[in-house]
């Protein structure tokens, strides 16, 4: 599966399959795995990679979906699945998976880091910000006015 993941453009579904973030992985076969779908913890929400033309996902997803992985998103107070996609392959491939259900789509917004285009001077920005190391003492200490805010973003993607 590794060599697999190694393609998948998403990082957080490559780091719970190398076990850096929590979530869980399905795989269509044990020992021949050709295509997974990964539970994203800290997204709520799944990434599908792999071959969209695995025929035991387009046979067999949604009913494992139905009685295995939707009764355990239930429990966590999930009313809704979001699964994300490597190409417009699996966008194809889930369409006919989920066709008796009614699918909605978007699309994600995404930007390179350096391609920022302003005439204000980037430092300008940062003159009111200040970076600190997050330990356990300060994870835990009431120095901040936010701290019941950073403690939820930070226990939605680390529970540890």
């Amino acid at each position: 599966m590794k060599p697999m993941m190694d393609q998948c453009r998403n990082i957080e579904a490559r780091a719970v399959v190398n076990g850096m973030n929590p979530g869980f992985v399905y795989v269509d076969h044990e020992t021949a795995i050709t295509a997974t779908i990964v539970w994203v913890q800290g997204q709520s929400g799944f990434h599908i990679a792999g071959d969209p033309h695995s025929e035991s996902f387009i046979t067999g997803l949604e009913t494992y979906m139905i009685n295995e992985i939707e009764p355990r998103l239930k429990k966590l107070s999930i009313d809704a699945v979001e699964i994300s996609v490597e190409n417009d392959l699996w966008a194809e491939a889930l369409q006919m998976i989920f066709r008796q259900r009614s699918l909605f789509s978007d699309n994600q917004y995404v930007y390179k880091i350096n391609d920022f285009n302003s005439d204000e001077p980037i430092s300008k920005h940062l003159e009111d910000t200040m970076i600190l190391r997050l330990d356990r003492d300060l994870f835990e200490s009431s120095k901040y006015e936010n701290q019941k805010f950073l403690k939820q973003k930070i226990t939605r993607f680390w529970d540890s």
